[in-house]
Parts: C-alpha cells; sequence; structure tokens
C-alpha cells in the first residue's frame, strides 16, 4: 500500500482560504501575514463583531494569532468602504499612522498631531478624521501642508501648530474618533469638504 502523506499549502492557497474564511466578517479591517506554519492577523473589528471573527478563524489552515481591537463608534461604513481597497494579505501595505508620541488618548485643548510614514513608493495620500459624533474632517492634503505626493518612506506630521501653522485640538464632543489614512497612486477623486 503506497503511504500518501500530505503537502502543506503554498503560503498563497493559505491566504486564499483565510481571505475566504474572513470576507463575511462585519466592521472589520484587518492586515495579515502568513508563513507555511502560522498566520498573524492585526487591525480593528467593531465592537461585538469578535464572536463573527473568532468563528471564521475556527479550523483555519494555519495556526492563527489574531491581534485585534474592538472599537465603538459610527465607523463600520466608512471600514466598509475601505475594505475592499485594502486586502488583509496585499504586500506593501507599509502606511504608518498614528498621533505623534504614540498617544492613544488625548485630553481637552491637546493638540492633535497626526505622524504619517509614507510607503516604499510614491504615493497619494489622504487623511481624515472620523469623529465619534458621525462628522468627518480631511487633515490632509490641505492648503497649509500640500497636496502633491508623499516621496516614497517620506514623513508628514499634520496638526503640529510649531512647524505647519495648521492645527486641530480636543475638545467636545468626546469619545473614541478615528484617524484612517489612504495611499495611491493617483490623485483620488475626493468628495469635496
Amino acid at each position: 500500500a503506497l503511504n500518501r502523506q500530505s503537502h502543506p499549502l503554498s503560503i498563497p492557497a493559505i491566504q486564499a482560504a483565510l481571505d475566504a474564511r474572513l470576507a463575511p466578517v462585519p466592521c472589520a479591517l484587518l492586515r495579515g501575514a502568513v508563513s507555511a506554519r502560522q498566520a498573524r492577523l492585526s487591525g480593528l473589528i467593531g465592537a461585538g463583531q469578535r464572536p463573527a471573527l473568532d468563528e471564521a478563524l475556527q479550523q483555519p489552515p494555519v495556526p492563527v494569532a489574531a491581534h485585534v481591537r474592538s472599537f465603538t463608534g459610527p465607523y463600520c461604513p466608512a471600514l466598509s468602504a475601505l475594505r475592499p481597497y485594502a486586502p488583509v494579505f496585499a504586500p506593501g501595505r507599509d502606511l504608518g499612522l498614528s498621533l505623534a508620541g504614540g498617544a492613544t488618548r488625548l485630553v481637552d485643548g491637546q493638540n492633535i498631531v497626526v505622524d504619517l510614514a509614507a510607503p516604499a513608493w510614491p504615493a497619494f495620500v489622504e487623511v481624515d478624521y472620523l469623529s465619534s459624533d458621525g462628522s468627518v474632517y480631511r487633515l490632509y492634503p490641505n492648503p497649509q501642508a500640500g497636496s502633491g505626493p508623499v516621496p516614497a518612506k517620506g514623513r508628514i506630521v499634520l496638526g503640529d501648530p510649531k512647524s505647519s501653522g495648521e492645527h486641530w485640538v480636543a475638545g467636545k464632543p468626546y469619545g473614541r474618533d478615528m484617524i484612517i489614512a489612504v495611499a495611491g497612486s493617483a490623485p483620488f477623486q475626493s468628495m469635496p469638504e
């Protein structure tokens, strides 16, 4: 009798299998990395959606470590709009976004300073601030900071009144807000501000 050993799945096959499992998970924006032995996921998921993610990851093709942060607020429509353009396992998704100094909480009157690290290719970038009250504010491009492509691996600091003149201040209504950055190889057809 022949002794057949199962062959491990290729990395693209593992990615495809995980993509298919993650596709129905609502209100999530995930990023991942896969090897032949394991997968890692990170990103955001709406509060109450973690059970859907856990169900999607039952019996995966390889073990999955999911480090996903949940959020509350009116952000699911924005994540749903971005999701088709942000595949979980896309290479080169190295656009970095954080608050200055790695802050995660701001207090009343504190400047909102955004640190953006461009990807490894020249990119047109759009940065939007989504408030917990449903308002959306365009942070970049703007007249003070410019609007052309950002050089490969370039850095932009937004909202630092010392360097750019523009600034935004934390205030009412208080809540968990979200900042979203998108990079593309061509200018965006943007909604009016």
